[in-house]
């Protein structure tokens, strides 16, 4: 996330360093509870790994990098790192050094992975670095005037295939922006607005999954976008 000097991206990156202190970089689990991801976030990790399967099964043996932009403490990027073995290069990007820190020490003995700390509306990677970029529970801490930005970063750096996840804004509960329990705002967006500015990087929508049956009402839908031309 861009770092200026609003309020929104403060108290997003406070929130941020304080999860990693305090929970071990698992932002949304309780207080006094375990250490685990909420059931709603796992839900969306196991939508995204279907498509991806897609992605990687649709490129073969040139599916050789990967990016999970917004990668937290880095779990997601490990999963698939071991999920995807034939992957040579899988990275990580994050605002927030505390969790890139926790992230580091997660990945200590894969020699195929590593962590950045980047800000994602000007990312430190070269044009069409990736072979897939994913940024999965990320994209509702961006304003909506930035959130163009932000798409046209994540598709500049991506040669095949981007999955991304929104919080909906056609679904009743993010028709508006959210205060997020933490103090921060939850941006909601739809998928028109994602694949306006993703075509005009030359990506098209491939396939779309919510978490409930109809993913025009999903409150969250995980979306695959190839670049055009690209293997589907």
């Amino acid at each position: 996330m861009h770092m200026t000097d609003s309020k929104h991206e403060q108290a997003t990156k406070d929130y941020f360093g304080r999860s990693a202190v305090e929970k071990g970089g698992y932002y949304d689990a309780s207080p006094d509870g375990p250490r685990k991801h909420s059931k709603w976030q796992r839900r969306i990790r196991q939508i995204a790994v279907r498509l991806l399967d897609g992605v990687v099964a649709n490129l073969g043996a040139s599916a050789e990098s990967l990016i999970d932009v917004g990668c937290g403490i880095g779990d997601f990027a490990i999963e698939n790192a071991k999920r995807y073995p034939n992957l040579k290069k899988v990275s990580g990007s994050d605002f927030s050094p505390e969790t890139i820190a926790i992230a580091r020490g997660n990945a200590a003995n894969l020699s195929n992975v590593s962590f950045h700390e980047a800000d994602i509306l000007a990312m430190p990677f070269n044009d069409k670095e990736y072979d897939i970029t994913l940024c999965i529970n990320m994209l509702h801490h961006i304003r909506p005037a930035e959130l163009g930005q932000a798409l046209s970063e994540l598709a500049r750096i991506t040669r095949h295939s981007l999955l991304v996840e929104i919080k909906n804004s056609g679904n009743f509960y993010y028709s508006s922006p959210k205060k997020h329990p933490g103090g921060i705002t939850v941006y909601p967006t739809d998928v028109k607005t994602v694949s306006r500015n993703l075509g005009d990087a030359g990506f098209v929508l491939r396939r779309k999954r919510g978490i409930m049956l109809f993913d025009r009402l999903s409150p969250m839908i995980v979306l695959r976008y190839d670049r055009i031309g690209s293997s589907r």
